[in-house]
């Protein structure tokens, strides 16, 4: 696991270079977003903050879409696939995408009409770690309500859901070994009780003593001698 501090210092994010962020919905790029990320932008300050987003630091965090989800790519992207997926690559690595979805109901809703994305960033390289792509039925206070909303979160906690596996994941894995452990011994039992009879059974004999050896070897020396 990364090891990620809960803050990072605004002075150390004043140090960082300028990162393009593009957003795409099911791999149709045509229609992207770019969110600039210019952290030399964000005001001075000897604090150490969370987060920042594109209301409280518009100079920092600039957005640029080609086109908004209209009714028309609603209805588009609902028949392409059985997910509406969202990417996010940095220009700081390409190579790395980042993937979220949401149900492709939710493009049916014409009350989820505000887009929200969320980027999380490894505080010590500026990499991105997770995104997650929302629509909501209310934008964010003071929001200008065209603009796509983002926030791009520096925050232990969050990231650190990327990495642990959920506990109601873990509990279902359990829950299906032991499942496909049931399942073999009811179809195999009769197999493996002998076995486990014969297993009970050599572990319950006691073992010959000491004295009864003796008394056979002597019974066996004493035949041999009245035979001569």
């Amino acid at each position: 696991m990364l090891q990620i501090g809960e803050s990072i210092t605004v002075t150390n994010l004043n140090n960082q270079k300028d990162i393009e962020f593009t957003m795409y919905h099911n791999e149709d790029q045509s229609k992207s977003c770019k969110i600039l990320f210019k952290p030399k932008l964000i005001p001075h300050s000897t604090n150490s903050i969370t987060s920042v987003d594109s209301i409280n630091f518009k100079k920092a965090v600039q957005i640029k879409c080609k086109n908004s989800l209209t009714k028309e790519s609603r209805s588009l992207y609902q028949k392409s696939c059985d997910l509406f997926k969202t990417t996010v690559v940095s220009d700081k690595d390409p190579s790395s995408l980042s993937f979220s979805s949401l149900p492709k109901g939710n493009l049916n809703d014409s009350s989820l009409q505000y887009e929200f994305l969320k980027i999380n960033l490894d505080s010590n390289n500026m990499n991105i770690v997770a995104s997650n792509y929302q629509l909501k039925k209310s934008p964010p206070v003071g929001d200008d309500k065209d603009q796509l909303f983002v926030i791009i979160d520096f925050s232990e906690d969050i990231l650190k859901l990327v990495y642990e596996e959920p506990k109601v994941e873990k509990e279902k894995e359990k829950e299906k070994e032991k499942e496909e452990s049931q399942s073999f011994i009811g179809k195999y039992w009769f197999y493996l009780l002998p076995l486990f009879l014969i297993i009970l059974v050599n572990m319950a004999a006691p073992p010959p003593t000491q004295n009864a050896a003796q008394a056979s070897q002597g019974a066996a020396s004493h035949g041999a001698g009245s035979r001569k």
